[in-house]
């Protein structure tokens, strides 16, 4: 699945951040559907070495929703509609270290996936049979994972970001961040 959303953040304080996130979701070019979640970040540990280096620890939890809708063939020739209502929570402990123009981390994840399908046979069914329509439901076995993460300040308020996730979900992710 690829997911393309917008994050908007607001910063409580220092240390507390909330935000909301707004986008798609599709897969194999299928329909993009909309995709939300909320998510909040606290910064529990920061440490400054000197002037420009630092040791930082976070704590962020994240809620992603929505579904997704694609048709396939199968290996039969029959042609099928999946619909599919999902959800993913992720928890992330994080600990870095950073520079003035970057920031190196890696951590801990623990995260639920749960997804629920329809099948819906669209092809002509076998006569005795009208219609045919199967349910799945979906959830993660490992809920642990790891993390390692770089940001890079383009500029003093524009960041580019690569992050990876193995175990529980393995990803990679990217993102722009511009603060104003």
């Amino acid at each position: 699945m690829h997911i393309d959303a917008i994050r908007l953040r607001f910063g409580i304080t220092d240390f507390l951040e909330i935000y909301g996130d707004l986008g798609t979701a599709y897969r194999n070019f299928a329909t993009p559907q909309f995709v939300y979640g909320v998510g909040a970040r606290i910064n529990v540990l920061s440490i400054e070495l000197d002037g420009h280096r630092s040791i930082y620890g976070a704590i962020q939890g994240d809620f992603l929703a929505g579904k997704l809708e694609e048709e396939y063939d199968s290996d039969d020739g029959r042609r099928w509609k999946k619909e599919t209502d999902w959800q993913n929570i992720d928890l992330k402990l994080e600990l870095g270290f950073g520079h003035e123009a970057w920031r190196l981390y890696g951590g801990a994840t623990y995260g639920i996936y749960d997804e629920t399908t329809d099948r819906t046979l669209l092809s002509t069914p076998p006569a005795p049979l009208t219609r045919f329509v199967y349910a799945d439901e979906l959830e993660q076995e490992n809920a642990f994972g790891g993390l390692a993460g770089f940001d890079y300040y383009v500029f003093p308020r524009f960041m580019v970001n690569f992050e990876g996730q193995f175990g529980s979900q393995n990803r990679i992710t990217g993102h722009f961040q511009y603060d104003f």
